[in-house]
């Protein structure tokens, strides 16, 4: 299983120190060549403007939107708000929706992965929030403050929040179980 995290900015290099503590060798997507290789995508947190503006610099958006489509996608927080602006996600988002840098934190959050429910610590830092799901098709697996803060679709799993800054690795497990 070949696993890619998007480096073109932002929080790629947590999302690759945690697979590695999983045991899971990852590489770095920086080109349409690392991106051919890939079986599994993570789009890490990040500056979501400036992710899109780097992907359609390097002429990757094209490509990126057809292997979303068809294998497994790990998605937190900037990389949720790609989802959403590459229309693989039919979802309305608020950035920044639970405030700036200065009311970012960790709270507690109740996670309901098909049978698996667990407590855990996420990390918001200007999350977006989502304010609503246009597809019946996706299911909320966590919310905070009465919005959905984790979401499941087909081959997708994306979230709010930065579970790569958590001890607890059960968010993970479930999407390699799940994948693999």
């Amino acid at each position: 299983m070949n696993i890619g995290v998007l480096a073109l900015q932002g929080a790629y290099v947590a999302h690759s120190n945690k697979l590695k503590e999983l045991g899971f060798d990852s590489c770095l997507l920086k080109t349409k060549q690392d991106l051919e290789k890939c079986d599994v995508i993570f789009l890490p947190g990040g500056e979501s403007t400036t992710m899109l503006y780097l992907l359609k610099e390097l002429d990757l958006i094209d490509m990126l939107k057809t292997k979303l489509k068809t294998i497994p996608v790990f998605a937190t927080c900037a990389g949720l708000i790609l989802l959403k602006e590459l229309n693989i996600l039919d979802i309305e988002i608020t950035r920044n929706g639970y405030g700036p840098q200065l009311m970012s934190g960790i709270y507690p959050l109740d996670v309901n992965l098909r049978g698996s429910s667990f407590l855990t610590e996420a990390f918001f830092i200007r999350a977006p929030i989502i304010t609503g799901l246009r597809d019946g098709s996706i299911e909320v697996r966590s919310s905070y403050k009465n919005s959905p803060v984790l979401i499941e679709k087909d081959n997708i799993l994306a979230m709010s929040f930065h579970p790569e800054l958590s001890d607890c690795n059960q968010i993970y497990k479930y999407f390699f179980e799940k994948n693999m």
